[in-house]
């Protein structure tokens, strides 16, 4: 059976990134995104933020390390990877799951974004996405023929 391993991620930045240097010359950023959600619904609703390892490989982590700093938002294209290690002091296996990064998308800090689509949602169609398309029309799902 083949096997599909992909993931996108948008988040922020924790930490300033560094450039380290491998044994074979290539550029590595280790960097950690974090991912902010809202969780439940109502009164209920608390905000949750998961930290994700992301490393970062060759030209693409200069560049990272170049032009982002701690708090800058980012979309990473890339796959999960799993790291396996016995840990020296207890002899215990240990293993953590991370992604390797494929492409860094920078994002712009401080975009105001009106609304976030959700699957909860009603269907509207949030405020300036009809004039960025000023020629669009909103098509009723009733009329797709298939």
């Amino acid at each position: 059976m083949q096997a599909f391993n992909k993931v996108i991620l948008v988040g922020n930045i924790v930490s300033d990134p560094e450039v380290k240097y491998l044994s074979s010359g290539m550029a590595h950023v280790s960097i950690s995104l974090a991912l902010n959600s809202v969780r439940g619904k109502g009164a209920q609703k608390k905000e949750h933020v998961d930290y994700i390892d992301v490393a970062i490989y060759d030209k693409l982590a200069e560049n990272v390390a170049k032009y982002r700093k701690k708090g800058d938002p980012i979309l990473v294209d890339g796959k999960l990877a799993q790291q396996r290690w016995e840990d020296k002091a207890t002899g215990q296996k240990r293993s953590k799951v991370g992604v390797i990064a494929w492409s860094v998308l920078f994002l712009n800090r401080g975009q105001k974004q009106d609304r976030v689509f959700n699957p909860d949602d009603t269907g509207a169609v949030p405020s300036g996405v009809s004039d960025a398309f000023p020629d669009a029309q909103l098509v009723d799902e009733g009329d797709i023929p298939f």
